[in-house]
């Protein structure tokens, strides 16, 4: 495999170099020698020897091993040997060869396959960055299970009182009620602790308690995800987790509160471009986040959430305090496979296709980063509404409801229609959770056919599970029986009908 891989990488590279000449050719005989067809014949002869000089130094200053393996100052300099080396064969030759040419064009075509070259390079090590491809992300495997290695023990009265009055002095008498009567404050398996920096859990002993609580706020935390993992193997199985934080809309509520008229608008507009939107930049992601330091930085409400469940924790309780979110958690599993996120306008989601078959549905992003992640907890939580949807979604943003109310999300399903993972008319993708609602039969009959962009929920507008489930069920034994063509014909123009003359909207 090894072979292989660098055969391919020396080739992909090589065809490169020789696209970077094509380009710088086509520059300098468009500006300077396009009017003379002798002339031109000549320069090409000429580039393509000193390409072919280029690609040799390239080979013997092994220019061409993977990029992925290089760091970014040794290709830099080995290009810049290579150009040398061109540059000495060009000026040792040029006399004895071609003394009709401009050395000055032949020189100026090599600076602009160098310039390509090194901005090329520093590309793909800003796309090397952005994507983390160097860094060995944590994996986390399967453990026994495990309680805490002494029972408690209930701290004295005098303890308990410092206790109280330490906690009321960082934060507040409802924050201090509120701890009391949902953690086992008093024992002595619990640790309270206010840190941003997850080297002191690290130093905590592995199962010494089962209740951690963090007074710092998650907006003040580089690398959350780290400290929930961290946080995960320190506690017991259904340990508890209590940590805390300002949500994006508290924090740009006191920003409109803080300025005057004129300006608040054009400072709360400043930020959503700052906090919101540079950092969800691929480019920018990484960058913004680490330089960001303890800078307080904006969450939603959902993200929180994600976050917590994907790394294993299952959410109890929630509270808002004084505009401080405080959460409950659990420790339910172990931390999912930890890999970058990115959140752009553009997602792919793991859907129940043909033959029970995974596959990834495009959309367009309407949700908070990590919503796909609570799901379970929403629907245990708000239960669904009329059309088969989540009540009072939290997940949703407000101009993702809009897109979801003209379909505008769903237009990047095209492309599914066109790999063939889908087609127009046919039952809705699901996802897992989804999917697990649906009855037995149902489950299988789904899987017997593609899924389709057009459901027949728009012909039918079913308004409980139960009803989407027997619109569904309808449909699908209709295919068994008149046939895929002529029942998506049908329903086809029934949707349409629906949509144009009934004004029927997505929910």
């Amino acid at each position: 495999m090894r072979k292989k891989f660098s055969i391919h990488s020396l080739l992909t590279l090589l065809i490169t170099d020789i696209a970077f000449w094509a380009v710088a050719i086509f520059i300098l005989i468009t500006w300077r020698v396009v009017a003379d067809k002798q002339i031109i014949t000549r320069y090409l002869i000429s580039y393509a020897i000193f390409a072919s000089i280029w690609v040799v130094f390239g080979i013997l200053i092994k220019k061409y091993k993977s990029w992925r393996k290089t760091s970014y100052k040794t290709l830099l300099l080995k290009v810049l040997i290579t150009s040398i080396l061109t540059a000495g064969y060009i000026l040792y030759h040029y006399h004895k060869i071609y003394p009709d040419l401009s050395i000055l064009t032949l020189y100026f075509s090599l600076l602009i396959v160098l310039c390509i070259n090194i901005f090329a390079i520093l590309i793909y090590q800003g796309y090397r960055y952005a994507t983390f491809m160097d860094v060995v992300l944590p994996t986390y495997e399967k453990r026994h299970p495990n309680t805490v290695l002494e029972p408690p023990i209930t701290i004295d009265k005098e303890k308990a009182k410092k206790l109280k009055q330490l906690i009321i002095n960082n934060t507040n008498k409802e924050t201090f009620d509120f701890l009391s009567k949902n953690t086992p404050l008093e024992s002595t398996n619990t640790h309270i602790t206010q840190t941003t920096h997850r080297l002191n859990i690290q130093l905590l002993t592995n199962y010494q308690y089962d209740c951690i609580i963090n007074l710092s706020l998650l907006n003040n935390i580089i690398g959350i995800n780290k400290f929930f993992c961290v946080v995960n193997e320190k506690l017991p199985d259904n340990g508890i987790w209590v940590c805390s934080f300002i949500s994006q809309d508290v924090l740009q509520k006191n920003i409109l509160n803080k300025y005057p008229k004129v300006i608040r608008k054009i400072v709360f507009y400043w930020n959503i471009l700052c906090y919101r939107v540079i950092p969800k930049l691929f480019f920018f992601q990484r960058l913004y986040y680490q330089n960001k330091k303890n800078k307080q930085r904006y969450f939603s409400h959902t993200e929180i959430l994600g976050r917590l469940s994907y790394c294993g924790f299952e959410i109890v309780k929630e509270e808002v305090i004084n505009g401080i979110t405080y959460i409950i958690s659990k420790r339910k599993d172990i931390p999912q496979k930890q890999e970058p996120k990115f959140y752009g306008l553009l997602i792919k989601l793991p859907r129940i296709g043909k033959k029970g078959e995974i596959f990834n549905v495009y959309k367009l992003r309407t949700m908070y980063p990590y919503a796909e992640y609570i799901q379970e907890y929403i629907y245990q939580k708000n239960s669904l509404t009329e059309g088969g949807k989540f009540k009072n979604d939290i997940r949703v943003t407000s101009y993702g409801q809009l897109m979801r109310k003209y379909w505008l999300d769903e237009l990047p399903m095209i492309f599914n229609l066109i790999k063939g993972d889908m087609k127009l008319v046919g039952v809705r993708p699901l996802s897992r959770q989804y999917f697990s609602l649906y009855s037995k039969e149902l489950q299988e009959k789904r899987t017997t056919f593609k899924p389709g962009l057009l459901p027949p929920f728009y012909a039918d507008m079913p308004k409980t599970l139960e009803e989407i489930q027997e619109s569904e069920m309808k449909y699908l034994k209709e295919c068994e029986v008149k046939g895929v063509f002529l029942t998506d014909f049908k329903y086809f123009w029934r949707i349409l009908v629906n949509i144009l003359f009934k004004k029927v909207r997505s929910k």
